[in-house]
């Protein structure tokens, strides 16, 4: 396990690109909404290759939303806990 450093004047650019990358779920989650499926189904006539796209947001809550709401919970920054989350 490492040690999460916070309050830096200056921070890497590749700290904003992570922040970055993990901001872009909430698009991610939309698209592989339930929404999504009903529109796919107008295209796209196997059944299987809908539960599959659909499936990818348990994926992405399992691989990605779970270490994120991890070092969310044990983040301190100078506005408070859990903003770049």
């Amino acid at each position: 396990m490492f040690i999460i450093e916070t309050q830096h004047e200056k921070i890497p650019w590749r700290w904003v690109v992570i922040l970055m990358i993990m901001s872009q779920a909430r698009v991610f989650a939309l698209f592989a909404s339930m929404s999504m499926t009903f529109t796919m189904r107008k295209f796209i006539d196997s059944p299987a290759i809908i539960n599959s796209v659909s499936s990818l947001d348990v994926l992405f809550n399992l691989l990605i939303a779970a270490p994120c709401l991890y070092f969310s919970d044990r983040i301190w920054t100078k506005r408070g806990r859990r903003l770049p989350f």
